[in-house]
């Protein structure tokens, strides 16, 4: 399974301390300390390696520590200036073997050096052989297999019927066979929607919809489904469509944003469980302190921000101090909501 174990960036004006990231991850903060913020870079890290949408704004610097099936575990920095990649780096980290070296357009690439690149486009492109180049082309891997959304963004315009998603509704309804359809309709009876059916409806080739039957409702269609509803139905086809894409890893913002108390926690309930079930990694982010009390402590990250300085607190790097919390006996959003990290760390 590839995982992202800890990542950190420096930005102007904002740096991240190391996070440290489980299987399936939950991260959370206070509004402004960066939750967002740190999806949005692991993303711009993924865009670059792979050249394609880049937003490289004054000088960043990006480092992710991956690992691969317990037998390789790589670090990735990369450094931007000006709209350039300036500095870039690849180490084997068991074997502390530096794999990848580049300054400016010079780059050292395994065993041959001075290899000329643009400064636009990343040492891992230099040369494309997934055997002889193994830990170059798992880097790239990663990339390819990772997916962000976010949770409060998903939502029809009922005006324009735009679907406000990485893909529409409709298109993964035609991916999933009839046992994964039946199957979000037993999630979504689980989360109280009480649908007895999801069908596509075609009125020519060009304008398809998805309606839903509720429970002594007629069928209608799904833009004129509630925000939430619709939230729910969206993220439901999505957990199960990438884990037929062969997606090795999901982040998702704002995850339960804007549903009542049932519904985030057993959604939230169903997403972790269906991503551990799929080795699948998560990385959530939510504000929702319903989802918080049910997603067990060992998988929060804690992002607290000093001006510019935001420190990740986890089990992994303040195991001391969870311990301590868990045996007070509160509730787990108590230990954001009371100053215990602050009289403890």
């Amino acid at each position: 399974m590839i995982y992202l174990k800890s990542f950190t960036y420096k930005t102007m004006g904002w740096t991240l301390t190391k996070v440290d990231f489980n299987r399936q991850s939950l991260v959370v903060g206070q509004n402004a300390t960066g939750k967002t913020k740190l999806l949005e870079s692991i993303s711009t890290i993924i865009n670059t390696i792979l050249m394609k949408d880049i937003n490289w704004k004054g000088m960043s610097y990006f480092t992710a520590q991956l690992e691969f099936d317990g037998d390789m575990s790589l670090q990735y920095d990369i450094n931007f200036s000006a709209g350039k990649i300036v500095e870039e780096k690849l180490v084997n980290v068991i074997t502390n073997q530096i794999l990848v070296s580049r300054n400016n357009q010079t780059c050292l690439f395994y065993d041959e050096d001075g290899i000329n690149l643009p400064e636009n486009s990343t040492a891992l492109t230099a040369k494309l052989d997934i055997v002889k180049y193994r830990e170059a082309a798992s880097v790239m891997q990663w990339a390819q297999t990772t997916r962000s959304i976010t949770f409060s963004l998903l939502h029809i315009d009922k005006f324009n019927q735009m679907r406000l998603g990485n893909i529409s509704m409709e298109d993964m309804y035609e991916a999933l066979d009839d046992d994964e359809r039946k199957l979000i309709c037993r999630y979504m009876n689980d989360l109280h929607y009480h649908l007895n059916n999801i069908q596509e409806i075609n009125l020519d080739e060009n304008i398809k919809y998805i309606v839903v039957e509720e429970e002594g409702v007629d069928i209608f269609p799904n833009f004129y489904l509630s925000n939430g509803m619709y939230r729910v139905l969206y993220i439901l086809f999505y957990m199960l469509y990438i884990s037929k894409q062969n997606v090795k890893c999901i982040m998702v913002d704002d995850l339960g944003e804007g549903l009542d108390y049932d519904r985030s926690t057993n959604l939230g309930k169903i997403v972790f469980q269906f991503c551990a079930e799929h080795a699948i990694q998560l990385i959530a982010t939510s504000n929702d302190n319903f989802l918080m009390n049910v997603v067990p402590l060992n998988n929060w990250i804690v992002l607290k921000r000093k001006t510019t300085i935001v420190e990740a607190i986890s089990i992994t790097s303040h195991k001391t101090l969870f311990d301590k919390f868990m045996k007070t006996g509160l509730r787990n959003f108590d230990i954001i909501s009371t100053d215990f990290i602050e009289r403890n760390k």
